[in-house]
C-alpha cells in the first residue's frame, strides 16, 4: 500500500527519516495505530478522531483514497479482536516495517495478493511497470556514489 500513498523517491526520505539528537521524529517509522504519537501510521490523538499519517503530499489523491478504502476491506473481526487495547497500540518491534526506499515498495506491492485481489491484477501490474522505469530513470541521472546513497533512503 506504501506505493500508492508514497509514490515519490522523496516521500522514502520522509517516512525513514533518522531521528534527531532530540529523539524527536514528525513521520511514521512502522506500520502501527496508538495514541498522540506521531511515529506511527495511524494516529488516534482523541476518541472519535483518526489521522492516517502515511500518506504523502505527491500521492494521486484518488489512489490515496482507495488505499484506505482496500485498508478498510482488510480489516475483519479477527483483526480488531488481536489489536491491543492499549492507549498506546502495538509495542515497538512488533509491527512490520514501511518500505526503505521506493525500490522496496514496488517490490513488495507487486507481490500483494490483496492488491491483485481488490485492485486487479492489470492495474498491479501497469502500475508497478510504471513505477519501475520511473525508478529506473531517477538512477540513469545519479553518478555512481549518489545511486549507492539513494537505496538508503
Amino acid at each position: 500500500m506504501a506505493l500508492l500513498t508514497n509514490p515519490s523517491v522523496n516521500s522514502y526520505k520522509r517516512l525513514n527519516a533518522r531521528y534527531t539528537t532530540s529523539g524527536a521524529t514528525w513521520s511514521p517509522t512502522d506500520l502501527s495505530w496508538g495514541g498522540n504519537d506521531r511515529t506511527k501510521t495511524v494516529r488516534v490523538p482523541a476518541p472519535g478522531r483518526v489521522e492516517y499519517r502515511l500518506g504523502d503530499g505527491s500521492a494521486n489523491p484518488y489512489l490515496l483514497q482507495a488505499a484506505l478504502l482496500i485498508c478498510l476491506l482488510e480489516l475483519d473481526d479477527q483483526t480488531t479482536r488481536s489489536m491491543p487495547n492499549s492507549e498506546h497500540g502495538p509495542q515497538q518491534g512488533q509491527t512490520p516495517a514501511l518500505p526503505g526506499n521506493l525500490l522496496d515498495a514496488i517490490r513488495m506491492f507487486e507481490r500483494s495478493e490483496e492488491l491483485r485481489e481488490h485492485c486487479g491484477v492489470s492495474f498491479v501490474e501497469a502500475y508497478t511497470r510504471i513505477k519501475s522505469l520511473e525508478w529506473n530513470r531517477f538512477h540513469a541521472n545519479l553518478s555512481s556514489w549518489e545511486r549507492a546513497a539513494s537505496m538508503d533512503c
